[in-house]
């Protein structure tokens, strides 16, 4: 009997919820946090990749993090590619205990 009366509630909350929604929606108002990328700094970021810069440098420059760049590029159809990178350590063995033991490996040359 109390689980009937939950599940109604519950269908009850979820009609008000949905009402209330779309009335929201119907007054001009969405819900979210803001994003960050404006049209102007989206133009900015396409210009700047057009001319090479990378995302990071980007990033910095228009004071946004460096996955928002990834998203909106993406997103607007610029693709950003990622070069892959050579691992920083080289595993060498492990030992009796199961350690593994790493050694470091500098990057090569132009990679940061």
């Amino acid at each position: 009997m109390m689980a009937a009366f939950a599940e109604l509630e519950r269908d009850i909350l979820l009609e008000r919820t949905t009402a209330g929604l779309a009335a929201a929606r119907a007054q001009g108002r969405t819900g979210g946090r803001p994003t960050v990328m404006d049209a102007d700094k989206l133009a900015a970021a396409r210009g700047r990749r057009a001319n090479g810069e990378s995302p990071t440098q980007i990033a910095k420059a228009l004071g946004v993090s460096r996955a928002s760049i990834y998203r909106h590029l993406s997103s607007a159809g610029t693709a950003v590619t990622v070069i892959p990178r050579e691992p920083a350590f080289q595993r060498i063995a492990a030992n009796r205990t199961g350690v593994l033991r790493m050694r470091h490996v500098p990057p090569l040359c132009g990679q940061p």
